[in-house]
């Protein structure tokens, strides 16, 4: 009897098709999106050119297996929320980050954690990390909608 329910409940759920040029479109997006928005501030803020493309090739790899599975959220709407919560909360820790510099934190030394990832801080993986990765499943979104 389990068999036979197991077989009913996987006719009901609905087959996921990934197209092959929605992935080459969001891989082009995040890949375009990611190297104009990392190229100048990363070389500039002294980040290791290795910490950066691994955090890219992370996003592609995100954005290569991520769309096949069915929590993968596929509406514009949910897109343009990560890219917006993403750019929000990067400004967010530049700001605390900018505030420990600026005071000083006597009471407390600040953990040299960044210096782990070649550089790389926490509102660098925000922006350009997850909104490059958002851009390019937009782009995917995007198309998928006009494809329709």
């Amino acid at each position: 009897m389990g068999d036979k329910s197991d077989s009913v409940n996987r006719a009901a759920m609905p087959r996921l098709v990934v197209e092959p040029g929605l992935g080459v479109a969001r891989l082009a997006a995040h890949a375009l999106s990611f190297f104009v928005l990392a190229g100048w501030p990363l070389r500039a803020a002294g980040v290791e050119p290795g910490a950066w493309l691994v955090l890219y090739a992370a996003g592609a790899v995100f954005l290569c297996a991520a769309p096949g599975h069915r929590a993968y959220p596929r509406s514009i709407k949910a897109w343009l929320a990560v890219a917006f919560y993403s750019v929000l909360l990067a400004a967010v820790f530049f700001g605390a980050d900018f505030a420990l510099q600026t005071l000083g934190n006597s009471a407390r030394p600040r953990a040299s954690l960044p210096s782990w990832f070649g550089g790389l801080e926490l509102y660098y993986v925000l922006v350009p990390g997850v909104t490059s990765v958002a851009i390019g499943a937009l782009t995917g979104a995007v198309a998928a909608h006009l494809t329709r």
